[in-house]
């Protein structure tokens, strides 16, 4: 299956470390992923559980303390997939 930047993505925008996460889906990702497609709806991966991910931090994001460091998933994380 084809999806933007061949990557998966994470949508969880409560999340502490949103705001500098690599995986985070922001807006302007969704634009860019749009121009890349061509069109509405393009397909992009996201993880089916990111509050558990090792890297989700459940504080408010204006009091993080994030590092910036990658957050990859635990090794049974599932992606889910939107088109």
């Amino acid at each position: 299956m084809i999806g933007y930047k061949d990557k998966t993505w994470c949508d969880a925008h409560e999340c502490g470390r949103f705001g500098v996460c690599i995986h985070a889906y922001t807006p302007q990702e969704k634009e860019r992923a749009i121009k890349w497609w061509g069109q509405p709806n393009p397909p992009v991966g996201f993880y089916l559980h990111p509050q558990a991910l090792k890297c989700y931090d459940p504080s408010k994001p204006e009091r993080a303390n994030a590092s910036g460091e990658p957050c990859p998933p635990p090794a049974n994380q599932s992606p889910k997939h939107h088109e």
